[in-house]
């Protein structure tokens, strides 16, 4: 096996700290997208850092990057993470979102319990609310603001 060349750890909660630290010491946006981070949006300044600095065959770490991530822009981070992978990458990831947690070939660890578990797609929490979500959006609604179902 070759050995990992790259790797970054990010967290998007913190990487509004990482962007005022780049500019503080001038740092070459060149692996930010040739621009200021602070001048760019959460979202896109995160998705630069991971298309401009990510360059393959490295372990990535990153804790809820969905944070800095609209859903259309979580499904553009899955194309970068993919084309990542091609190039011989490995991720590690901490996310709740469903868009994230669909990447294929993944294997996706579950920490509610007293042991970490193995669980499917379909078994994540977060799937399965949002499935529910969809299927009887009227209901649910109607469960949280009222407190209960829209059928009684």
């Amino acid at each position: 096996m070759e050995e990992n060349t790259d790797g970054f750890f990010l967290r998007a909660e913190s990487f509004y700290n990482v962007a005022t630290y780049a500019e503080d010491i001038e740092l070459d946006f060149s692996e930010y997208g040739d621009r200021p981070i602070h001048q760019q949006s959460h979202g896109e300044s995160f998705l630069n850092l991971i298309n401009y600095r990510f360059r393959g065959n490295g372990l990535y770490l990153l804790d809820e990057p969905e944070a800095a991530l609209s859903i259309p822009r979580q499904f553009s981070l899955l194309v970068s993470i993919n084309n990542l992978v091609k190039k011989g990458s490995q991720f590690i990831i901490v996310s709740h979102s469903p868009v994230l947690l669909a990447m294929p070939n993944s294997q996706i660890i579950s920490f509610d319990s007293d042991t970490p578990l193995e669980i499917s797609y379909e078994e994540c929490p977060s799937y399965e609310f949002l499935s529910l979500f969809f299927k009887d959006r009227e209901r649910m609604l109607s469960l949280l603001f009222e407190g209960k179902s829209s059928d009684s």
